[in-house]
């Protein structure tokens, strides 16, 4: 599922052939059987994070959004929940944007919440703000990291 503002619909021609080689290299290795941390993905497609975190309460997660990647969340052994924002309407800045890790934290409310299975993924862009790891337990997780 993409949600995004017609002004913007243009920009998926280019990032969707990105996206194709991104799918085919995750279909091709067995993510679950990773170790945890980071991994580099070949042809300069961006990396897989891999981690175990522990869920938090939705009044406990904030919004998140990248300029330079999107990102591609799968949760493999519980269901979480995804809050989504569109960023242009995120106007409360928690922690602001930093270059070095490409990320910037809004306190803004959470336009609606968006479950996720173990098998299902979820996609953000840029223009996505985010507020992923709502549950409860430890989610084991990847999260695919493509440049842009």
């Amino acid at each position: 599922m993409i949600i995004d503002k017609l002004e913007y619909i243009r920009k998926y021609q280019k990032c969707f052939s990105k996206l194709i080689d991104v799918f085919d290299f995750i279909q091709s290795v067995d993510l679950k059987s990773l170790a945890e941390g980071k991994h580099q993905m070949p042809d300069d497609l961006g990396f897989i994070g891999l981690d175990r975190v522990m869920a938090r309460p939705k009044d406990g997660a904030s919004l998140e959004a990248h300029k330079n990647y999107i990102d591609i969340q799968l949760p493999f052994n519980a269901i979480e929940i995804m809050g989504w924002k569109s960023v242009s309407d995120c106007c409360r800045v928690k922690t602001p944007y930093k270059e070095e890790t490409d990320i910037v934290f809004y306190s803004d409310d959470v336009d609606f919440y968006i479950p996720v299975r173990p098998g299902q993924f979820i996609i953000f862009f840029p223009e996505d703000a985010h507020a992923p790891i709502i549950g409860s337990g430890i989610i084991h997780k990847a999260v695919i990291k493509v440049k842009i």
